[in-house]
């Protein structure tokens, strides 16, 4: 079983998509903490910050992966979210890939196909910043922080790398949670599936992700709350996997699509991977990584990464200077006439945005006036941890200072 084979901190820094129970969407980023490795029965030990060759049992270089990738025509280059270290190494084989002539298509979980008209005109340099993420729905979309991916998608922007979005939207997410895909067109019930058919290895690895971030609870594979949640990460799963494969299929053989996505996605292949192989016969790889803290190590300093988790994999050591930018995914915002109207607070635990209320509208951060929800959201992420970020806010006519300041 899944259980047996993959240690406690791999499943929680692995599933990287995992949210408040039932809110079933990647857009409310929960802090991974994984604590000291159980060693598994069969595992490589991996040293952090390396490229290693599961199928191999020894470590890559680059130019070592280049040549691995050389026939590979769907790449799953996958990604912890909020780690600099992660984007970077995927910037670094996309490089390599358009040193090498090779098409590329990126296809990305962080969007949905709604967003490809706004992905061109990035693409093309016809979007600034600003725009971009206001037309392509970046915050409605997806939780994490865009200084996270902002050199990626410089990377993109300067190549003229096509981008498609493969992920839904939540108007799908919903539906599918609720079991209501009559609601949905006919096509995207198609593309979809039966999200019923069983798959329990991937059921169980889910479950227990679930269980190690602290959102299991009593959970059981037959419990409403869990089915419910179950059937939007299948319907993610499929979708990409789908809408990644038929790409590849479409460009020419010496082509490839690089789909960017959670590692959580294609851990033991029973994810993304899984549902690209149920539906094509395209060259395959899957690249995954996590991150674990430093006393998850073992006495050479190593992490032992289970047989079978993926193809290559790489292994991050958690870093305090490497915290992922702050992110406001807890509040739904609108326009106002006077600055930013909150129009819900989703904020759990410590968060400082809990001290928000619906209706209220933020009039400045830090002294400087709101003019839009994203340039307040950008403007956010580029504070510290620890460092002052007080809003301006007014309540039922009345002008208050709250205190969102980030916390570690």
């Amino acid at each position: 079983m899944i259980r047996a084979a993959l240690p406690s901190p791999l499943r929680a820094a692995a599933w990287v998509c995992t949210v408040v129970l039932l809110l079933a969407a990647c857009a409310t980023p929960v802090p991974e903490g994984p604590g000291r490795s159980r060693a598994p029965a069969y595992a490589f030990p991996v040293s952090p910050d390396t490229t290693f060759d599961m199928a191999r049992g020894e470590p890559l270089t680059l130019q070592g992966l280049s040549g691995r990738l050389r026939r590979v025509r769907l790449l799953f280059l996958g990604e912890h979210h909020g780690s600099r270290r992660s984007h970077a190494f995927q910037a670094q084989v996309l490089a390599r890939l358009l040193d090498q002539g090779r098409p590329l298509v990126v296809a990305l979980e962080m969007l949905p196909p709604a967003a490809d008209p706004a992905l061109e005109a990035w693409r093309q340099g016809r979007l600034e910043e600003e725009a971009f993420l206001e037309r392509s729905g970046w915050y409605r979309h997806w939780g994490y922080a865009w200084a996270s991916y902002r050199e990626l998608f410089a990377l993109f922007r300067r190549h003229r790398i096509p981008l498609r979005g493969v992920n839904t939207d939540a108007a799908t997410r919903k539906a599918v949670r609720k079991g209501r895909l009559h609601a949905l067109s006919a096509e995207l019930r198609a593309e979809i599936g039966d999200l019923a058919a069983p798959l329990p290895p991937h059921r169980e690895y889910v479950l227990d992700a679930l269980r190690e971030v602290g959102h299991g609870g009593n959970l059981s594979a037959t419990s409403p709350a869990f089915q419910d949640y179950y059937r939007v990460q299948r319907m993610w799963d499929r979708l990409m996997g789908l809408r990644a494969a038929r790409l590849a299929e479409s460009l020419p053989p010496e082509g490839m699509v690089v789909l960017l996505v959670g590692s959580g996605h294609l851990t033991y292949g029973l994810g993304v991977n899984l549902q690209a192989a149920r539906v094509s016969d395209v060259a395959r790889l899957t690249v995954w990584d996590t991150v674990v803290e430093r006393d998850a190590l073992d006495a050479r300093g190593r992490f032992p990464v289970p047989l079978g988790t993926a193809d290559i994999v790489r292994v991050y050591v958690r870093s305090a200077e490497e915290r992922a930018p702050p992110t406001l995914s807890g509040l739904k915002l609108a326009r106002h006439d006077a600055g930013v109207r909150v129009e819900g607070v989703r904020a759990i635990g410590r968060s400082p945005l809990k001290a928000l209320r619906a209706d209220d509208v933020i009039l400045s951060l830090n002294g400087a006036p709101v003019r839009s929800p994203v340039a307040l959201r950008l403007a956010y992420e580029t504070i510290r941890t620890g460092e002052p970020a007080e809003l301006q806010v007014l309540r039922q006519g009345e002008r208050l200072t709250i205190d969102i300041a980030p916390r570690g």
